[in-house]
């Protein structure tokens, strides 16, 4: 399993109000109160990460960060949306159980979805696998991202989501809105433009 430690103090949440709500609306969830092992993965910074145990079921919680966001920024709702439709036609992704927009719940907006036992890669060069296993996982890795791309997303209900043109462009210029009142990233966001 990927690296999880104790939920940090600033990503704290109401792990009973969280037991109590997953238990009337996870089908298959444990209907004991009780009894839920809440930890946090040490990945998954944009949007907090936490590994859910009960009853020896797991699964993954996915929520905003607390305090001020950038708008558009951390939507675990498009998040949930995405994993939902891609799922639906036996993509390769965790199956998403659940969105709760309430945020009276645990204080944010958050998703559930299938707990994937599978190994995380920090080297893209993959210095601790054998040339075969490199081989097999670049070749999973191209396959899986040719799919990817073969999916029609109006398809899939995506038509309405997002804008579909420069990408590019909305990034940066988001950053720049970001960082106006830093002089100094300021001036390197012009040399970098």
């Amino acid at each position: 399993m990927a690296e999880v430690s104790r939920v940090r103090p600033e990503h704290r949440f109401d792990e009973i109000a969280l037991d109590e709500y997953l238990s009337q609306n996870l089908p298959g969830f444990s209907k004991n109160h009780g009894g839920l092992t809440v930890l946090q993965y040490s990945s998954g910074q944009s949007n907090p990460t936490f590994y859910l145990s009960k009853n020896g079921k797991e699964f993954v919680l996915r929520k905003k960060p607390p305090g001020k966001l950038l708008r558009g920024a951390h939507q675990v709702d498009r998040e949930y949306r995405i994993l939902s439709a891609l799922h639906s036609v036996s993509f390769p992704v965790p199956k998403p159980y659940l969105y709760c927009k309430d945020v009276s719940v645990i204080g944010t907006e958050f998703y559930i979805m299938e707990h994937v036992t599978g190994c995380v890669f920090r080297k893209p060069s993959l210095p601790n696998q054998s040339t075969d296993e490199r081989r097999a996982i670049y070749n999973a890795m191209i396959t899986t991202l040719a799919k990817l791309h073969s999916i029609n997303w109006n398809n899939l209900g995506l038509s309405d989501f997002g804008l579909h043109t420069n990408y590019l462009r909305r990034q940066v210029s988001n950053v720049e809105k970001a960082v106006q009142s830093i002089q100094k990233l300021n001036g390197l966001v012009q040399w970098k433009i």
